[in-house]
């Protein structure tokens, strides 16, 4: 009795198991080395930025432990390096590694707030435009329509710099992140908003919907439990590419001093600190932050990229 209990769970795992090796996306996944190496780098880095406070040599937050004196210090294996410091060191003295370690869970950070913000609020728009059509569905579109006429990272400074202007700079210190937060989002949503109408108009009229109004279902609940679920699979996919502009967005934001202070790291103060002093040789504050953040980036945009294709019944 007590083996058969204990065979049960592990068979029905084995069939999950099994099932997964042979579903199309294991096996595209498996057949392009590029996707898997870029998946490794993506998890890589994220692991590594969740982690940070474990697995880095010290605490670039804490300003109490820094020392000026260890500003601009070269890596480990360059003359004059320090081998307590790896990475070398920035202009403020902080270890580079643990900066980039820092930096890194406060880019993916905001990333994937401002994705998952954008995914809400254009999901909400898209579903009612689509399924009330009329006036309402014309004012929202027209919205968007307005929106994409501006570039997302023009979007995205307007509603920051309209922030800051709005409450003050001394209202703002310490909410930095959050407002990086909202301004990516309300840059990202429309194109949300626009794939969720054109599926829902699809869906509307279909014969379960029809049935569903027919018994009395409210129109919310028809929203929510059965248009909702047939409407997400594009906003995946969506989604993920669009991590990938998040993290460039928030680097660009911070790079034109917009986003957080040069003492709160993220990958992108850190490549604006570094390249104030690339041409006086100390090229190493600005190289690794920049190798992290292309390389993450990049590695986000192949996997959505391979998404996106192996979600496409025309290509199977």
């Amino acid at each position: 009795m007590v083996d058969s209990l204990i065979k049960a769970p592990r068979s029905r795992l084995m069939l999950r198991l099994d099932a997964i090796r042979d579903s199309h996306l294991f096996y595209s996944f498996t057949r392009s080395w590029i996707v898997m190496v870029a998946a490794f780098f993506a998890l890589l880095i994220v692991a590594a930025a969740a982690l940070a406070p474990l697995i880095a040599p010290s605490n670039p937050l804490d300003l109490a432990s820094l020392d000026l004196m260890n500003a601009r210090i070269p890596p480990r294996w360059l003359e004059n390096g320090d081998p307590q410091f790896l990475l070398g060191t920035d202009d403020q003295g902080r270890d580079l590694l643990s900066a980039l370690l820092y930096g890194a869970q406060v880019s993916i950070g905001v990333a994937l707030l401002s994705t998952v913000l954008a995914i809400l609020i254009g999901v909400t728009v898209g579903l009612i435009a689509g399924y009330y059509g009329g006036i309402i569905d014309t004012v929202i579109m027209r919205l968007t329509d307005v929106q994409l006429t501006f570039p997302a990272i023009l979007t995205a400074l307007l509603v920051n710099g309209a922030t800051r202007a709005i409450l003050g700079d001394r209202q703002i210190q310490g909410s930095e992140f959050w407002i990086l937060v909202v301004s990516i989002a309300l840059a990202f949503w429309v194109k949300y908003a626009r794939v969720v109408r054109a599926s829902t108009l699809q869906e509307r009229n279909k014969d379960y919907v029809h049935a569903a109004r027919l018994i009395g279902v409210k129109s919310w609940k028809i929203i929510v439990h059965h248009i909702l679920p047939n409407v997400l699979g594009p906003v995946t996919i969506i989604g993920t590419i669009s991590l990938a502009l998040a993290i460039i967005t928030e680097a660009t934001l911070s790079f034109l001093g917009v986003g957080l202070p040069p003492s709160h790291p993220s990958l992108g103060t850190l490549v604006q600190v570094g390249n104030e002093f690339l041409m006086s040789g100390e090229w190493w504050i600005v190289f690794f932050p920049g190798i992290v953040l292309a390389g993450l980036a990049l590695s986000v945009n192949i996997v959505g990229d391979w998404l996106r294709d192996a979600l496409n019944p025309k290509l199977r």
